[in-house]
């Protein structure tokens, strides 16, 4: 997973694949540096669908924070240790939306 902030990410599992957005700002060099680190073959760039800058977008909020959050079907849990506490807990339900694209798109697939 890409610890890089300008980076979402999705696995697309049909075909074994990643989907990897990044900022319209981003050169040849950057993501040479991503598919060689990773060991991906690239295709693309391309203009996203909306549905998967939306699971990227998803998947890459909810991987990043899984260390503070727990998810419970569509109710995220502060912290891990909630089936043991005995305390009030604080609990979100959240769906990120996507409305428009600003972003280009590559698919990665592992080499």
């Amino acid at each position: 997973m890409w610890k890089q902030p300008r980076i979402l990410e999705s696995p697309y599992r049909p075909y074994y694949q990643i989907h990897i957005i990044g900022p319209k700002s981003m050169d040849q060099d950057e993501w040479r540096e991503i598919e060689i680190e990773f060991q991906l073959q690239l295709f693309g760039p391309f203009m996203p669908l909306l549905h998967v800058y939306q699971s990227c977008i998803t998947y890459s909020v909810y991987f990043r924070i899984a260390p503070l959050w727990s998810r419970i079907t569509d109710v995220w849990i502060r912290g891990r240790d909630f089936l043991a506490s005995n305390d009030i807990l604080q609990a979100v339900t959240w769906e990120p939306t996507v409305s428009g694209l600003s972003l280009l798109f590559c698919t990665y697939k592992p080499t």
